[in-house]
């Protein structure tokens, strides 16, 4: 009866109001909607790999807000709202036509309703309607990307180190 929880959380998502996208440009990004972000983002990232990036850089806050007014066109945040309630956040790069996602934190407590895919969702469909012709998902296998997938590109990894010594450390 997996069928029926879902169906009941996306009921709930829905008595909070509407459930629409908007995108949130510089001068509609509230301090209020820009802390639940870096909030629901540091949760997540914390639950995954023990840090909390926002907090831990007060600099890094600041440094996504002036991206997003810097560069409009290119540096896009859209929030899945219900009601008044901001659920989830997509933050992305545009370059050539390709859309790269950046982050994509959602309020944990509504895990089970999928904010996360059906915020991907939708941030596809309102890109491909603007002419974006490719979805970048980054890299990792997560479920969610390989259902969206059309194309894999293999990725490699390249790790400088200012000394040999320091590598060897490194490998063992």
């Amino acid at each position: 009866n997996r069928l029926d929880f879902l169906t009941r959380r996306l009921i709930a998502l829905r008595r909070l109001g509407e459930v629409r996208l908007v995108q949130l440009h510089s001068t509609a990004l509230t301090d209020e909607l820009f802390h639940r972000f870096t909030t629901f983002y540091d949760i997540r990232q914390l639950a995954r790999h023990g840090t909390a990036p926002f907090t831990e850089d007060p600099l890094k806050g600041l440094f996504h807000r002036r991206l997003l007014e810097r560069d409009p066109r290119e540096v896009l945040l859209f929030v899945l709202m219900a009601g008044s309630i901001p659920v989830a956040f997509d933050f992305r790069l545009l370059n050539k036509g390709r859309a790269i996602t950046c982050m994509t934190p959602f309020d944990q407590r509504w895990l089970a309703a999928s904010p996360g895919k059906l915020l991907t969702d939708l941030v596809a469909e309102a890109l491909r309607q603007r002419g974006c012709e490719h979805l970048d998902h980054t890299p990792g296998g997560d479920e969610y990307k390989e259902e969206a997938a059309s194309a894999h590109e293999t990725v490699h990894r390249l790790r400088l180190f200012p000394s040999r010594s320091q590598a060897q450390v490194y490998t063992l």
